[in-house]
């Protein structure tokens, strides 16, 4: 078996999760208590895919993935990203607008970072 290595969590992979859990519970109190979209199916679907946005978010950065479910997982992830944004546009829920920008920038910090550091690791 191949020896795989234990990737380090940085501060673009904790911006990420971290925004994304604030972005889910924005958007549970989207739901449930805010004034004119709660109990909306478009708040719902805000919500379930913030739901799916952590969880990759935690799939990604915290697990060694095999090459295709971290290509599927990304992939779901850069679909997930402009849909929630969208949608939060138009619910007009602007602080889960906020949390989901901080968390696009720490996916795509994380991925330009962890790119780095593997070419630093195949280098050696």
């Amino acid at each position: 078996m191949a020896e795989r290595t234990q990737h380090r969590i940085g501060w673009a992979a904790w911006l990420f999760i971290g925004a994304s859990a604030i972005a889910l519970l924005l958007g549970f109190y989207d739901y449930f208590a805010a004034w004119g979209i709660n109990h909306t199916l478009g708040a719902l679907i805000v919500l379930c895919a913030s739901g799916v946005l952590l969880a990759a978010a935690l799939l990604v950065c915290l697990v060694d993935l095999a090459h295709g479910v971290a290509v599927t997982a990304h992939v779901v992830i850069a679909i997930d990203l402009p849909g929630i944004l969208v949608a939060t546009w138009f619910l007009e829920a602007y602080p889960m607008l906020a949390f989901t920008v901080l968390a696009a920038i720490g996916w795509m910090a994380w991925l330009v970072l962890r790119k780095a550091r593997v070419r630093r690791e195949y280098a050696a």
